[in-house]
């Protein structure tokens, strides 16, 4: 459908120019505390690291980015101090150098797989304090998939370490 023409005739009586985010910078710190206290945790904060770092992003999602961004980290934090090290790569510039990197040191004379894909699921039920649906996101496989992992190598659903 189109917009109607009434409508538009109505609400163009006053132009608002918004620019995008990458424009209004000084915004970010504004928004970090709206889109924590939003999504229910006011207490949390970005460091100033962190903070740099999202001021030197150019947001090529606008808004929605950002809020998408503070979301994932909220949902992935192990504290109420969100570092660096919590900013996804692709928004420190670092995703293209991660190819080059290893992601993990293997020992010479090799190293199970599933040992490590154990490993790796404890971790990530560990970063997400336990919750199985935030686990698999971090993942990216479904949520049953994890469960048939954590079933497979008999990790329970709360660590017992």
């Amino acid at each position: 459908g189109g917009f109607r023409e009434d409508l538009f005739y109505r609400i163009a009586v006053i132009p608002v120019h918004l620019p995008p985010l990458r424009e209004r910078r000084e915004d970010i710190p504004l928004l970090l505390r709206h889109f924590c206290a939003k999504h229910g945790a006011a207490a949390v904060h970005f460091d100033a690291a962190a903070t740099d770092a999202l001021l030197k992003y150019h947001w090529p999602g606008n808004v929605r980015e950002l809020e998408n961004l503070v979301e994932r980290t909220l949902i992935l934090r192990t504290g109420d101090t969100l570092t660096r090290a919590d900013i996804p790569g692709k928004v420190l510039g670092n995703e293209s150098s991660r190819s080059s990197q290893k992601l993990i040191n293997l020992p010479d004379d090799g190293y199970p797989l599933e040992e490590l894909e154990r490993e790796i699921v404890i971790e990530a039920l560990e970063r997400s304090g336990w919750n199985q649906t935030a686990a698999a996101r971090f993942l990216r496989i479904p949520r049953h998939v994890l469960l048939y992992r954590m079933e497979k190598y008999k990790i329970p659903a709360k660590s017992q370490k």
